[in-house]
């Protein structure tokens, strides 16, 4: 595949993109304004493929794969994780030339086993997952600016494979961390329960302030520097476990106890969310040093018990 390795010569890269979500748009604006070719955009509806296709006056777009030019040497799937075998399967039946061909797919969970219909027709396949978050929400001037400028999970077919997405993930400004196949689902818990259980965490403090009469937009604004101040101590420390303070760290039975006699009171949904990362958090306690094994084992009984009464309570 003579024609993917010249990165300099950006008349040797013919990029179609399917998906033109936010990703998608995202991606296509980085690789345009470094002056590589967008030769094609597929999308889910005509309408997100004509908008992207207008802005970066792309003049093949649609919503079939049949569309993509047989000249095609890259291909980026950027759709949801559920269609990207489906996608492999169609792209198998086009009159591609498959032998100097390559796809990617930035899936965190997927591996490039997706691609063997692909894989099977002599194409080099990839995983480049950015480990990073992109929510429709977000401010799109905000997102074009260093959002790349983050770890990539790269997984490949062959060496060839890892050679272009490295040398794309370095275009995009990204650093890569290379992941085993058979570790991608553990990588992908780990961005799971950093990223989206924040939000989720975030999420409960605001209904819990909610009862303070707080919007969540005013209820983030009271979180936001400790949030922030968090993430700076993170920062700085070598382990991440000597950031961890409040009552699990101090072994504070008693605060724990009132914790959770308020939630039984007011919000008993919330008791398991709460007891299960304390439990977690005692074992966090215990890295640190802060809890001592009497400490421990006393707090841990109270969670534990608290969780099997919970499992007990009828269900409204």
């Amino acid at each position: 595949m003579e024609t993917l390795t010249g990165f300099d010569q950006h008349d040797n890269l013919k990029i179609t993109i399917i998906g033109c979500g936010t990703l998608g748009t995202i991606l296509a604006q980085k690789f345009n304004q470094q002056g590589f070719e967008i030769n094609c955009l597929i999308s889910r509806t005509n309408a997100s493929a004509e908008k992207l296709a207008g802005l970066l006056h792309v003049k093949t777009f649609g919503t079939e794969t049949s569309l993509i030019p047989d000249n095609t040497n890259l291909i980026f799937i950027v759709t949801p994780d559920r269609v990207i075998e489906e996608i492999a399967g169609q792209l198998a039946k086009e009159r591609l030339f498959f032998n100097q061909l390559a796809v990617a797919h930035f899936s965190g969970a997927l591996t490039t086993d997706v691609f063997d219909p692909l894989i099977q027709k002599g194409v080099v396949a990839l995983s480049m997952h950015p480990f990073q978050t992109f929510s429709p929400a977000s401010d799109s001037k905000t997102l074009s600016q260093d959002i790349f400028d983050c770890y990539f999970g790269l997984q490949a077919s062959d060496t060839e494979g890892f050679d272009l997405g490295k040398q794309l993930i370095h275009k995009l400004g990204g650093k890569v961390m290379y992941v085993p196949k058979e570790s991608k689902t553990l990588y992908h818990i780990a961005a799971v329960l950093v990223s989206n259980y924040t939000v989720t965490l975030t999420h409960l403090g605001a209904e819990i302030f909610s009862s303070l009469g707080l919007s969540q937009k005013d209820a983030f604004q009271v979180f936001e520097p400790i949030m922030s101040q968090t993430f700076e101590n993170l920062k700085s420390s070598e382990y991440i476990h000597q950031v961890l303070t409040g009552p699990v760290e101090r072994g504070d039975s008693k605060i724990l106890k009132q914790h959770l006699s308020e939630l039984k009171t007011q919000m008993p949904h919330l008791i398991p969310a709460y007891a299960t990362f304390a439990m977690e958090t005692v074992r966090v306690a215990i890295q640190k040093g802060s809890l001592d094994p009497t400490q421990a084992s006393e707090l841990l009984h109270l969670l534990e018990n608290t969780l099997i009464e919970e499992s007990k309570t009828p269900l409204p």
